[in-house]
């Protein structure tokens, strides 16, 4: 019976060799297509690596501010402040973590030895990297106390430290970013964009910088 079937498709494929082949390959694509979206949802939504509480977090990624009584229509919908995040989701006792994330923003990273670059870096707290689970190859992370105090310590990509060094073994080096000394506390595994709340290819504390005095 088999052999049949066999015997039916070959005497088909000789018949109409233009239809059978393109049947073939647009069932071909058309599974392909399938396969690419359903793989592209997955590594979206499920939890993976370095997002790997997705299933269990609340993402806010913008607020609507209009005046006390006004009108829907006469609304802006923006990124919130530090100030806001801060007054709004960091005392709440019903999270096990609370981290503010900036949107990455392109800088030059370079050293003084004329090495440079152009990277994403994303501005974060401590509470960062409890959420979202890195791979450290050096160092470690920059602490509460870092954060707190607004030191400048940063956290690079593996590409980022391979490009600038040479190696991922650069913890407790010093690299610059738009001419501002950073001291590096450690290198992660590269991220992918995929991740977008996740990804960066330097990330420092907000508190090192103006971000958190901006109000609006």
């Amino acid at each position: 019976m088999i052999r049949l079937y066999f015997q039916q498709a070959l005497y088909h494929l000789r018949e109409n060799p233009i239809i059978t082949w393109v049947s073939v390959l647009g069932t071909a694509l058309s599974i392909c297509m399938i396969m690419v979206l359903v793989i592209t949802f997955q590594v979206r939504l499920v939890d993976c690596e370095p997002e790997v509480n997705r299933s269990r977090s609340l993402y806010v990624s913008a607020m609507s501010v209009k005046e006390k009584g006004g009108s829907d229509g006469n609304s802006s919908n923006v990124r919130m402040s530090v100030h806001t995040g801060r007054e709004c989701f960091k005392p709440l006792t019903t999270a096990e973590a609370v981290t503010l994330i900036s949107l990455p923003e392109k800088v030059r990273a370079s050293l003084s030895a004329g090495e440079k670059t152009t990277v994403d870096m994303v501005q974060t707290d401590e509470a960062f990297w409890h959420i979202f689970r890195f791979r450290f190859l050096s160092g470690e992370a920059f602490t509460k106390a870092d954060s707190d105090a607004g030191l400048a310590r940063a956290v690079l990509s593996a590409t980022v430290a391979r490009r600038l060094f040479g190696t991922t073994d650069v913890a407790g080096k010093t690299v610059l970013l738009n001419h501002v000394e950073y001291r590096i506390t450690g290198v992660v595994a590269d991220v992918s964009m995929l991740a977008t709340s996740a990804y960066a290819q330097i990330w420092i504390p907000y508190n090192s910088t103006d971000m958190s005095q901006i109000t609006w």
